[in-house]
């Protein structure tokens, strides 16, 4: 999971989207969720920038860092840009749902903050999990099977990061 982030970083993508097909207890379970990394009711910006830049192994020194200063600053600047992350992420969460939801199977069940998805948890630029239905509902199961209908969740998904992306430039725009 963590190659997929590190596949992501590499090409320096813009935004990272996960898409998966979730299971449930029930079999009557239907919708789709999505997932974003939230940890901020446990640590500031500025433990999340120590914590991921360590996990992460950026090493100090390749940042430029001569000092335990330098060093300390890097990753009190890391913490601000995985803040802004997060924050993004739930915005892309947004766009995507959207569209998402208007799908016979995948109405949306809602945007959820999860701290634990290793898939996200490294990656360095806004990024979501897109669980598009439960395989666990026979009906979803026959239905995501389908290729149109596979074609028909891409294109709301990627709808939503279009728009995603029109509302950062938009912003953008204005802030400067």
């Amino acid at each position: 999971l963590e190659e997929r982030a590190a596949i992501c970083n590499r090409g320096q993508g813009d935004v990272f989207v996960s898409v998966h097909a979730n299971s449930a207890p029930s079999s009557s379970t239907t919708g789709s969720e999505i997932y974003f990394v939230d940890d901020k009711g446990e640590y500031t910006a500025i433990a999340r920038g120590v914590a991921a830049a360590r996990s992460m192994d950026i090493a100090p020194r390749a940042l430029g860092c001569n000092t335990t200063l330098d060093i300390v600053s890097k990753e009190i600047l890391f913490g601000a840009l995985l803040e802004e992350y997060r924050i993004e992420s739930r915005e892309l969460a947004s766009y995507i749902l959207g569209p998402l939801g208007g799908h016979m199977i995948s109405y949306g069940r809602g945007i959820y903050g999860n701290k634990g998805l290793r898939v996200l948890r490294f990656t360095r630029c806004p990024g979501v999990l897109v669980e598009v239905g439960f395989l666990s509902n026979p009906q979803t199961e026959r239905i995501l099977r389908q290729d149109q209908y596979q074609r028909s969740l891409a294109e709301s998904i990627a709808e939503g990061i279009v728009r995603f992306k029109v509302a950062q430039d938009q912003t953008a725009c204005y802030t400067r």
